[in-house]
Formats: structure tokens, C-alpha cells, sequence
């Protein structure tokens, strides 16, 4: 969760366990006034059908336009047994 100054918001980057298409892996954006909450309407920003991806970190440091653009990461991973690896990635989204 950071503080978001184009916004005016904290932004909160979570993942949801359950989901669909992905068990793990579907990204969630909510903004709110003030860091405890309460956090509006949760919209869906990145969704993984062929593998999990958890643990997204949003990372402030890197926001451009004065936040108008910010990034986060987090780790993905495949769950078939022939191409079990994992790897950070930092992704985008406007």
C-alpha cells in the first residue's frame, strides 16, 4: 500500500486466492482516504490463466507523471511439473 499523490488516495495492490480463471493469480486495485480504509471499489488489473502469480508489492519509487503511472511486482510461478519455476517480473498497467 502506498500513498498515492496524483490520486490523492493510498493505492492497495492485492491478489485474490480462489479466483477465476487462476486459483492465484487475479490483481485487484482499490483506492482509499486513508490507510486502514475503508478501500472502494476493488477493479481487476492483471489476471493469470496459466499460471500463479502472488505477493505483488507496489513500488513508489518508480511512479512516473507524479503517480499518473505506477508499477508493482510479484512473483509468478507455472504449477505443471514441467516448467516449475518461478521469477519476479515487474509489470504495468495505466
Amino acid at each position: 500500500m502506498c500513498w498515492n499523490e496524483f490520486r490523492k488516495h493510498w493505492v492497495l495492490i492485492a491478489v485474490q486466492q480462489f479466483g477465476k480463471p487462476s486459483f492465484l493469480g487475479e490483481v485487484w486495485y482499490a483506492e482509499s482516504e486513508s490507510p486502514t480504509g475503508p478501500w472502494k471499489r476493488a477493479v481487476k488489473i492483471v489476471t493469470h490463466d496459466r499460471y500463479s502469480f502472488y505477493n505483488p508489492a507496489q513500488h513508489a519509487f518508480f511512479d512516473e507523471d507524479g503517480g499518473r503511472m505506477i508499477y508493482f511486482e510479484g512473483t509468478y510461478s507455472h504449477t505443471f511439473p514441467a516448467a516449475n519455476r518461478a521469477r519476479s517480473e515487474f509489470t504495468c498497467c495505466r
